[in-house]
């Protein structure tokens, strides 16, 4: 077991016949920033960020990690542009305090931005569906580096939402364990700690 595993199983209290996804007998995904803190993480993403407030309690609990928040902030559905323009004016006024930046783009958009393997961590908290999801974790599992973790938020079944399917395929196709699922949280997260790279050379 490395030894970021050992941290997030004793902030979980995981116990040794658990099985995957493991999900231990404590913690939530506010425990996550506080693994980031004791590993010594100090740079990471947050994909969807909406109005700032759980990228605010991660770095409340870590402020001296540097968070960027990506999210296009860009009307969809039912949500006008002039809503939309609230939210991201309401999130820079609740991550002023805080060594966070804001990316305004897409998901997508947003990858060229960083580096392979130069993140300590990755939330993603963006598209919903099937493709959305898988897309996300293609994409930025790549940017973390190896000892990191990658995660993401609402591991659970609600109307056309495809997180728990994509998030199942792409830790059984990468023979991705130990993984893990959050149990005191309503919308549960999953997050796993990278050990080895899940892709090839020909994309972003």
């Amino acid at each position: 077991m490395t030894k970021e595993d050992e941290v997030v199983w004793k902030h979980f209290s995981i116990k040794r016949n658990d099985v995957l996804p493991f999900s231990g007998w404590k913690g939530s995904r506010n425990t996550l920033p506080l693994i980031y803190k004791e590993l010594g993480y100090m740079k990471g993403v947050e994909v969807g960020s909406r109005k700032g407030h759980y990228a605010v309690e991660m770095c409340k609990a870590h402020p001296e990690m540097t968070l960027y928040c990506v999210d296009p902030w860009r009307a969809f559905s039912r949500n006008p542009t002039e809503k939309i323009e609230e939210h991201y004016e309401e999130a820079k006024r609740n991550l002023a305090p805080y060594n966070a930046i804001l990316v305004r783009k897409t998901s997508m958009e947003a990858l060229a931005d960083f580096e392979n393997e130069s993140l300590d961590f990755v939330y993603i908290d963006a598209l919903h569906s099937f493709n959305g999801v898988m897309t996300d974790i293609l994409g930025w599992q790549r940017k973390v580096r190896i000892g990191g973790i990658v995660g993401g938020h609402d591991y659970f079944k609600f109307y056309q939402a495809g997180i728990i399917t994509a998030v199942n395929a792409f830790t059984v196709g990468n023979n991705i364990t130990p993984w893990y699922v959050t149990r005191q949280d309503r919308d549960p997260s999953w997050f796993y700690v990278k050990h080895h790279r899940c892709y090839d050379d020909e994309w972003i």
